[in-house]
């Protein structure tokens, strides 16, 4: 079950997550019509003209990008295909629904940030109108290409325009690469969708050893159905000065009653007692369909193991202190409880 602490501070991240995403966009947006804005001043020239139109591909891109991270690998997710809406305007794709594995291939993503800047460079450039150039411009056929690798993502663009000075100019190929992890993190995705789909919504991390922070981020329970949030942060590259990060949503069909787990709570445990075993209690209308899960356990913790099958805790005392264990429960549909399980430590040399 969640609690009232629980659901406050998911409100609360909830909101703040919202913030940052339209501050991010809306900053994108502002630089953009600001680049335009500089053009005016520039001495109308090939390198001028040049980084012109790579300061939109570039916002284009990174807005992309952006987009991708926070919408769960698309760039235009909406509720009618399948997506989880956080907000009035945020919606998270569902890269897992109800069994089925829906995460973007890597080559899907490469055509989405090619349509998302094909589509909108021509606006952003604006027919080269800042420049104030009063001859006329011959257009030739626009083609991007993206390569989306492990660590970064390549950007080639071919967009030719000829100005009919008496000396002519003309421009066309323009590249672009952008260091994010947004490979690694589709595979992560993946591997993480598939662990869910094989073991139940509860994934132990640990067994990622990369340099990406995943995580468990909330979750929101509804009749009939569990949606769970979970994020991918690439710690080692930025965008727009923030850690990359990639939101995916699953959703799972809880049309039964969820179990309930009935012994939660602190438990004393004397340091020479060797190892101390708590039998989960459930209440469950199908207790033989139930699996458990310990959520966020650090790589290392030797004290505590779980029976995943039987249900039942096992709690080896090392040191004198407090250590606390979150517990979730899943039945054959889904549906989900969860709990805390303290033990404190007593005993030993004073």
């Amino acid at each position: 079950m969640v609690k009232k602490g629980q659901i406050t501070i998911y409100v609360i991240l909830g909101i703040v997550l919202l913030v940052s995403v339209s501050l991010l966009i809306y900053t994108s947006m502002l630089y953009r019509e600001a680049s335009s804005e500089k053009a005016v001043a520039q001495e109308l020239s090939t390198v001028a003209i040049e980084n012109y139109v790579e300061g939109c591909m570039r916002n284009l891109v990174d807005e992309s990008i952006l987009l991708i991270g926070y919408q769960g690998g698309y760039t235009n997710p909406h509720e009618a295909v399948g997506a989880f809406r956080l907000s009035s305007n945020w919606y998270v794709h569902y890269d897992y629904y109800t069994g089925i594995n829906d995460v973007p291939s890597r080559s899907y993503v490469e055509q989405m940030i090619e349509d998302y800047v094909s589509d909108n460079i021509d606006s952003c450039v604006n027919n080269f109108e800042a420049f104030n150039v009063d001859v006329p411009i011959v257009k030739g056929e626009k083609n991007v290409v993206v390569n989306v690798f492990d660590d970064s993502i390549s950007v080639q663009m071919s967009y030719p325009h000829t100005f009919e000075f008496d000396t002519e100019i003309e421009v066309d190929n323009f590249r672009l690469r952008r260091e994010v992890q947004l490979g690694n993190i589709l595979d992560v995705v993946n591997a993480t969708v598939e662990k869910i789909i094989n073991e139940g919504p509860y994934v132990d991390f640990s067994y990622y050893e990369g340099d990406l922070l995943v995580e468990t981020m909330e979750f929101f329970y509804a009749p009939g159905e569990t949606n769970v949030i979970y994020l991918v942060t690439d710690t080692a590259n930025t965008l727009y000065a923030q850690p990359y990060k990639m939101f995916f949503a699953l959703k799972f069909d809880t049309s039964n009653l969820p179990p309930v787990i009935e012994n939660g709570g602190e438990y004393e445990v004397d340091l020479d007692a060797g190892e101390y075993v708590v039998e989960i209690d459930v209440e469950d209308e199908n207790p033989f369909g139930l699996s458990y899960h310990l959520a966020d356990v650090e790589a290392g913790d030797v004290n505590i193991q779980i029976d995943p099958e039987m249900g039942e805790l096992y709690f080896t005392p090392t040191a004198v202190g407090s250590y606390t264990y979150h517990l979730y429960v899943m039945d054959d549909d889904g549906n989900v409880d969860d709990d805390y399980f303290t033990f404190n430590v007593v005993g030993g040399v004073q």
